[in-house]
């Protein structure tokens, strides 16, 4: 599957979540994998952050990545 394709695919699945029981765990964990997939990259992780500024890891696609994340919330760094 060409390089277009696998974007459109993964795009598509992403819109495919929404649905009336809404699950945004499963939103965020397709992101992550997509992004894995399509940016050729060993994990990855999303992080979100609340209306006081509390940030939350949402999603990861191994425990390295989500034990960096946590890290980063610890320390205050990182993206």
């Amino acid at each position: 599957m060409n390089r277009e394709r696998e974007l459109a695919k993964a795009f598509v699945d992403l819109a495919d979540t929404y649905a009336p029981q809404f699950d945004p765990l499963y939103l965020f964990t397709g992101l992550v994998r997509g992004c894995q997939a399509l940016l050729t990259v060993d994990a990855a992780a999303a992080m979100i952050a609340d209306a006081r500024g509390t940030s939350k890891t949402m999603a990861a696609t191994d425990e390295e990545a989500a034990f960096v994340q946590l890290m980063q919330l610890q320390t205050g760094r990182g993206p």
